[in-house]
């Protein structure tokens, strides 16, 4: 469940079971979706154009990250 700060704030017990989303971004394929490298096509390009941004506002490093929410159409993009 998603909630406001003023709701946990209110719920006092609740907040050492908190996550903090401290940032989030979304992006969709680019050209280079089309330019025939493998890589490209799995969406690689994407995900580091996305994660820049989201890093940078959160003032994190990947090291800081605990959890990771990623969607993709097809199952083998997860995994990559």
């Amino acid at each position: 469940m998603v909630v406001s700060q003023r709701f946990l704030d209110a719920r006092p017990k609740l907040k050492n079971h908190a996550i903090l989303i401290a940032s989030q971004s979304y992006k969709t394929n680019g050209p280079s979706l089309y330019s025939g490298i493998a890589i490209d096509m799995v969406g690689y390009g994407m995900t580091v154009s996305a994660t820049k941004p989201a890093l940078d506002e959160a003032g994190a490093t990947p090291k800081d990250i605990k959890v990771r929410e990623l969607h993709d159409c097809f199952s083998i993009n997860q995994l990559i």
